[in-house]
């Protein structure tokens, strides 16, 4: 018995599999349901380990010959879906005997950002000028007139965040990450700190977070600005599809 348990081990190869296309972790789920049971195989990047008899390893050879085509771009979608909003603002120049009131409109309720990439590749979301608002100024008068004007404008979040997405047996897996500015150095690229994975079908909104905003308030000498609003909650969604 321990002669053929010898014998079985020496048998038994290790090949790795350089990908051309694919990513390894992509081809995995495929490989792992088709493999014999003394068959192990492995994901690194675009490498493919592959443990067992050479005939099994060939076996798998030719199977990763037909899967390792060519990868389709992703589109990846980001929006947010306005839960409640509802806000005003005023503005005032205290002696000068004009006083002028601003209110505010979020038209923000489903606004779409759209980026390219390629499986496995990090896109990077801007999350910066996705919010237009409309700024609406009345003007009084000592003599009771008024006069009207109107601003469009985009609020503006300079942060962002990657989002890495991969197909997996007909469904899609993202990876949320931010750039970790812990211990960086200045003119070297930060690294990238996953904080959430999200997975669903392909084609499907996936809520990825929640953006809340509270009240604030400011002023500064004679002329001074004040701000009220109610609490507004945005959720964050993002779809993938495969690119036309």
């Amino acid at each position: 018995m321990l002669i053929l348990l010898a014998s079985s081990a020496s048998a038994a190869q290790i090949e790795v599999i350089e990908l051309r296309h694919q990513l390894a972790e992509t081809l995995l789920p495929t490989l792992s349901a088709v493999a014999d049971e003394d068959v192990v195989v492995r994901a690194a990047g675009a490498r493919l380990i592959v443990r067992g008899s050479p005939s099994a390893i060939e076996r798998m050879r030719e199977l990763v010959r037909k899967l390792d085509t060519p990868m389709q771009s992703l589109q990846i979608s980001v929006r947010r879906v306005s839960v409640a909003a509802a806000g005003s603002e005023g503005l005032g120049a205290g002696r000068e005997g004009a006083e002028v009131y601003r209110s505010r409109s979020a038209e923000d309720a489903r606004l779409v950002q759209t980026v390219t990439a390629m499986p496995g590749r990090a896109a990077f979301i801007d999350t910066g000028k996705i919010i237009p608002t409309t700024d609406r100024f009345v003007a009084l008068n000592r003599r009771g007139g008024a006069a009207y004007t109107e601003r469009r404008r985009y609020r503006h979040w300079p942060e962002g965040f990657y989002a890495t997405a991969r197909l997996v047996a007909g469904r899609t897996v993202v990876d949320i990450s931010v750039a970790d500015s812990a211990g960086a150095v200045e003119g070297v690229v930060p690294s990238r700190r996953i904080v959430s994975t999200v997975s669903g079908e392909l084609g499907a909104w996936l809520p990825i977070g929640v953006v809340q905003e509270g009240a604030a308030r400011e002023g500064s000498g004679i002329v001074y600005s004040t701000r009220s609003t109610d609490s507004a909650r945005q959720r964050v969604e993002l779809r993938v599809e495969v690119a036309q």
